[in-house]
């Protein structure tokens, strides 16, 4: 992230030296290609801290149509790895995380569940199917894979984390708090944050 906000303002550089005349970085003679190079450099900086910030919203991004395509694309080839091995885990949940990408959570949870079907062991799995059942509104069964999630890892700090934004949607202050503490104690930095700015210890 630290050099993302580094390339960010090295492009805004570009575009100050390229509009002035002034070779900033002295890369090239051209003050037109530096402006050139500074906008494009800014576009993709810019978009690159945007999505950043946006997956520890729940994985909530918005896709432009490129990314459709090329998830879209994804699913074709994780569905082809199904058909060859149908007990490929991996490629369910992989295929889940597409689907859910795509804001399309019924199918992300249908895979998810077939990923845990053969191998019910796996934490990450849960995790990202609470994801998918939040996109849905449906905020119990979220705390349920989350718990589930904790009971195969209890140091997963994310889930709890995620089960104290659930339990706060629903109402239940005291046991958002709670997991929130959990989360905080197992060394969520930013979840130790909120507990802080917010007056509570963990």
């Amino acid at each position: 992230m630290f050099w993302k906000i580094i390339q960010l303002i090295i492009s805004i550089l570009l575009i100050i030296g390229g509009l002035s005349g002034e070779l900033v970085l002295r890369f090239t003679n051209s003050s037109t290609l530096l402006v050139i190079a500074g906008f494009i450099w800014l576009i993709y900086d810019i978009g690159a801290i945007i999505t950043h910030f946006d997956k520890r919203k729940n994985n909530n991004v918005e896709i432009d149509h490129a990314k459709l395509e090329n998830y879209t694309e994804a699913i074709e080839c994780w569905q082809k790895a199904i058909d060859i091995n149908p007990n490929d885990a991996v490629a369910y949940y992989n295929m889940g995380n597409a689907y859910d990408e795509l804001g399309n959570y019924t199918e992300a949870i249908a895979c998810y569940q077939k990923s845990l079907d053969i191998d019910p062991t796996a934490a990450r799995v849960y995790n990202n199917m609470g994801y998918s059942y939040a996109g849905l509104e449906n905020y119990t069964e979220a705390i349920s894979c989350w718990q589930k999630a904790v009971d195969i890892d209890p140091t997963d700090a994310l889930s709890y984390n995620n089960m104290g934004s659930a339990y706060y949607k629903l109402g239940n202050h005291t046991e958002a708090i709670d997991c929130y503490k959990k989360a905080a104690q197992l060394g969520d930095k930013n979840t130790q944050i909120l507990l802080k700015e917010n007056g509570y210890s963990w």
